[in-house]
């Protein structure tokens, strides 16, 4: 039986197990994402300050463009990624790294690649029983410009 590899060097096509033990936390995260009002309100005083500290750090490895709400509730987050001659797997690892600042107890990512961007669905909060406060959950999209990233490793 043939089996499609899952990255270049896999000779064996199937893993050793299944991840159901997380499937009710994501469950909880897919229910509080349709949530009415779990959005929270102001992400330029709650995540922007944050990556605005990560890009002013000395040999940061971003540069902030822009940042503002979109009408889905999603803070659209433009950087540009300023290291050179780097590949797709030390972007994510620097794109992790700033999502670090923000993240709270529940941490959703999604990396999509185009032509010319790079970018991240994010949602990050806290579900019931993860703190004293209230739920309450942020969306935001990382969009990556910079030097070409090579190889494109997915």
């Amino acid at each position: 039986m043939h089996h499609q590899r899952r990255w270049d060097s896999d000779e064996v096509g199937y893993g050793i197990a299944d991840g159901g033990w997380l499937a009710p936390d994501v469950a909880r995260l897919q229910t509080a994402l349709s949530a009415p009002a779990w959005i929270a309100e102001q992400p330029e005083l709650h995540l922007l300050p944050h990556i605005e500290h990560a890009c002013g750090q000395p040999n940061a490895p971003w540069r902030l463009v822009d940042a503002q709400m979109d009408t889905a509730a999603v803070y659209h987050v433009r950087l540009a990624w300023l290291r050179q001659g780097e590949n797709l797997r030390r972007l994510r690892e620097d794109v992790f790294a700033l999502i670090g600042m923000v993240a709270e107890s529940v941490t959703y990512v999604h990396q999509h690649i185009t032509d010319s961007t790079v970018s991240y669905d994010v949602c990050t909060g806290m579900l019931d029983d993860d703190s004293p406060f209230a739920p309450h959950g942020h969306l935001m999209r990382l969009t990556i410009t910079g030097p070409t990233i090579s190889p494109p490793v997915r």
